[in-house]
């Protein structure tokens, strides 16, 4: 299984991004997986539907978003566990990023996809990126 995270997914579907050619390239190895998102990532993507930038994306976004294997809702535990996991890092991990690596940990993932360098910080987390 793979955590599937939103900068990736932004990078995915808007050929302007930076890494949307490496996005491309990893949806291969991405489809023969299953996948995990929680609601942060649900979130964050939706709130990027009012952005013009993502206008004519809207129906791909939301698609992509509810054709994803897993999507973990977040509870108060959760969240606790987050703020955790930020203290223990220091907060060098944002809140976001830590409520990812402890949605991986229920789910004893190990790997995201994700261009986001901060989870080169988590412990037990291979990032999978271009």
């Amino acid at each position: 299984m793979l955590f599937i995270d939103t900068c990736y997914l932004l990078s995915l579907i808007n050929e302007n991004e930076k890494n949307h050619t490496n996005s491309q390239i990893i949806l291969e190895y991405i489809n023969e997986e299953e996948t995990l998102i929680n609601s942060t990532v649900l979130l964050e993507m939706l709130n990027r539907l009012k952005n013009r930038r993502y206008e004519k994306y809207r129906n791909v976004i939301i698609d992509l978003l509810y054709n994803m294997d897993n999507i973990h809702y977040l509870t108060t535990e959760d969240y606790d566990n987050a703020l955790n996991t930020c203290k223990y890092y220091d907060f060098s991990i944002n809140f976001s990023d830590c409520t990812i690596i402890e949605t991986m940990k229920h789910y004893n993932v190990t790997n995201i996809v994700s261009f986001d360098s901060d989870f080169d910080k988590a412990n037990g987390i291979q990032r999978i990126y271009l």
